[in-house]
């Protein structure tokens, strides 16, 4: 699934007063005689056969199909290609820790421009609000989870890879202070993915004055709310 193209299906759905949620995302598989979108009425009044004949076409007419997902509206894919770029970069065929720190701080360039949007399922309204359609979309903790957890997984050896996941940390927060419940789950499984590495004093110095950097801005957020 590349993309959708809702205009015809929102119109329709307002002609028949009807909700409907597309079931895959964008980036998702879509796999023939599986069930693509669900569609009601507030009501419980159910659909005539003619009237899910309308919409099933309208909702084939509205997927962008292809054999590969596409980054064009595919953010996810963006996040996926930079994550496998810095799990190779790290790996011990490769052992590449500063490609490994690019790609984390391109994620989180990503990430600084998601973080204060809203996120998950898009609601679209058809006019007068008597129809609607639902886009399936990812969550921020979706993305950030995305972002941190192979790399901190397989990087928290690697103390620069380690510090760079805390400063992606701090910037989020500094964007988007109200993110802090997840930076604060995440700070937690970085240091506890980190307490048993082998480090020297001073590159351990950098990390945990990452940390600190980080736990400053938690501060900050919890005073600002």
């Amino acid at each position: 699934m590349q993309a959708y193209r809702c205009e015809e299906l929102l119109e329709a759905t307002g002609e028949l007063g009807v909700q409907l949620r597309l079931e895959q995302p964008v980036g998702g598989l879509m796999i023939e005689d599986t069930v693509a979108a669900r569609a009601w009425r507030a009501s419980g009044a159910p659909l005539s056969s003619e009237e899910r004949e309308r919409l099933a076409t309208l909702v084939d007419g509205a997927a962008v199909l292809g054999a590969g997902r596409s980054e064009a509206e595919d953010v996810e894919l963006a996040f996926r290609h930079l994550v496998d770029m810095g799990l190779r970069a790290i790996s011990p065929a490769i052992n590449d820790p500063t490609t490994g720190v690019q790609a984390i701080q391109h994620l989180s360039m990503l990430l600084t421009v998601l973080a204060p949007q809203a996120h998950g399922p898009q609601l679209l309204e058809a006019p007068q609000g008597r129809g609607r359609v639902v886009l399936p979309r990812p969550d921020f903790a979706a993305y950030h989870v995305l972002a941190q957890g192979e790399l901190r997984r397989h990087g928290h050896e690697e103390q620069w890879v380690a510090a760079e996941l805390a400063h992606q940390l701090q910037r989020i927060l500094e964007v988007e202070p109200g993110r802090s419940v997840e930076v604060r789950g995440a700070l937690d499984r970085l240091r506890e993915a980190c307490a048993e590495s082998e480090w020297l004093a001073p590159p351990r110095r950098v990390f945990t004055s990452a940390c600190a950097e980080v736990e400053r801005c938690l501060g900050s957020s919890k005073r600002a709310a």
